[in-house]
């Protein structure tokens, strides 16, 4: 597949959005196989970032709403290596559990879920001028998965276009002098 996709021993990692979404299509997994998938994700989540902020997603993509309600509504499989990531994921599972109870057509946790949801939202815009503005902390604190990510995004809050940049330039550069010493 070229570089879209890393093979290592018994694990897949997709570098690239068209290569993952190419995959999905066209190896349909068997409900077993999906089970098993959820299973081993929760059991990395609490290590890996990308393993609990995959979960919800692959949780949606196999039709297990009801899951993704009771995953929304726990603190089961949450990442422990940063506040951070913790954050965004539970951001993620209220989103997709939000979406589910939506599907379902289920009152009683939308009402819920779209409070935590405005709640979320409220706590993730602090916390991004937190990070903004002291990039030196951020930087070096940070994985620099997910730090690449909030870049890659733009979520950080600016009063004008490339006002971040600064502190963007300043947390990798935290962030790779973190790791040049490791």
């Amino acid at each position: 597949m070229g570089r879209g996709l890393v093979v290592n021993s018994n694990h897949l990692q997709f570098l690239d959005e068209p290569t993952e979404t190419y995959f999905r299509r066209k190896n349909y997994t068997e409900v077993y196989v999906s089970d098993e998938i959820v299973a081993r994700l929760k059991k990395l989540s609490i290590s890996s970032s990308y393993a609990a902020a995959s979960l919800p997603e692959v949780l949606w993509n196999m039709e297990k709403y009801d899951d993704l309600l009771e995953l929304s509504n726990s603190d089961e499989a949450l990442p422990t290596t940063n506040d951070i990531e913790h954050t965004q994921v539970q951001r993620l599972r209220v989103e997709f559990g939000l979406r589910a109870a939506v599907k379902l057509r289920c009152p009683e946790a939308i009402v819920p879920l779209a409070m935590r949801a405005g709640k979320e939202r409220e706590v993730e815009s602090k916390q991004f001028k937190v990070i903004r503005d002291n990039p030196d902390i951020a930087g070096s604190s940070m994985d620099t998965r997910l730090l690449s990510e909030l870049i890659a995004t733009r979520k950080l809050p600016s009063s004008w276009p490339g006002s971040t940049l600064g502190a963007e330039a300043l947390m990798l550069a935290y962030n790779k002098k973190k790791y040049r010493y490791c």
